[in-house]
């Protein structure tokens, strides 16, 4: 599992929609919190509505874009994966932005990974303040959510990134690939 946060300081909630909602996006997956609107162009004015009740200022962020990715390893079965990081991007925005408006869609366009994109109001739904997360408090959502990743979905075969160990994240997939077959034939 890996998680990413991109800040943005414009209110270009259409833009990243439109991206979002391309061909891309597998709609059974979508995701909503806090919104009541559906369609894109209805769907970017309330995320706007929000956003102006924040107050101007100056590199005050609007949104975030956050991206939440899996590997698909050979095995595992996409439908299921898919349907597991919908549960692990719905707790993830449970701990991360509880009251905040999202929109997630599930992009399926990659063989070797799935990934959710996240758009999340900067302020929660009707409140005039912009939400702040500590960099140590987002750390700890990230290695709580990689933690009961690898402990409630085993069958996803997902590796430790976050929580790795220093050398165990140096190694590539490639080459932890080859240490895993020297290890396995006693070498």
């Amino acid at each position: 599992m890996i998680p990413k946060s991109l800040s943005r300081k414009t209110p270009s909630f259409n833009q990243l929609i439109a991206y979002m909602h391309s061909d891309k996006a597998d709609e059974r997956f979508e995701l909503y919190q806090h919104c009541f609107a559906r369609g894109e162009a209805a769907l970017a004015r309330e995320f706007f509505a929000n956003s102006e009740l924040l107050g101007r200022r100056k590199n005050g962020n609007y949104l975030y874009h956050e991206i939440l990715s899996i590997t698909i390893e050979e095995g595992v079965d996409r439908r299921h994966a898919k349907a597991c990081l919908r549960e692990l991007a719905l707790r993830y925005v449970g701990e991360r932005c509880p009251g905040n408006m999202v929109y997630g869609c599930l992009h399926d366009d990659h063989r070797d990974h799935i990934h959710y994109h996240l758009m999340i109001s900067a302020n929660e739904r009707g409140d005039s303040s912009r939400l702040r997360l500590s960099k140590g408090r987002f750390d700890e959502i990230k290695r709580e959510l990689e933690t009961h990743t690898l402990e409630n979905y085993p069958e996803l075969k997902q590796r430790r990134i976050i929580t790795a160990e220093r050398e165990e994240k140096k190694l590539s997939r490639k080459a932890r690939k080859l240490v895993e077959e020297l290890q396995q034939e006693g070498l």
